[in-house]
């Protein structure tokens, strides 16, 4: 990650994607979508989608067009949870 942006609901990252020596430019959308705080947890569970678009032309990827277009749009669902100790 290069630089990341606070934004109401979470923040904007700035990132790359490197693949077989070529880089492309990847800005990420980090959205915390739930806060929960189970009874037997004693830190909140926090739950973030992460959306993002990335062109594949730097990355010079071979792919069929009508497989696979230009730019391929990248989603995530993520559940954050600290660790307990044993």
């Amino acid at each position: 990650m290069q630089s990341a942006t606070p934004a109401p609901t979470g923040c904007t990252a700035r990132s790359a994607v490197h693949v077989r020596g070529h880089t492309a430019p990847l800005d990420l959308t980090i959205e915390t979508t739930a806060v929960t705080q189970a009874a037997d947890l004693p830190d909140p569970e926090i739950q973030i989608r992460v959306t993002g678009r990335l062109d594949r032309t730097p990355l010079r990827i071979k792919a069929a067009s009508l497989i696979v277009g230009r730019f391929l749009d990248v989603e995530a669902h993520l559940t954050l949870r600290r660790q307990t100790n044993p």
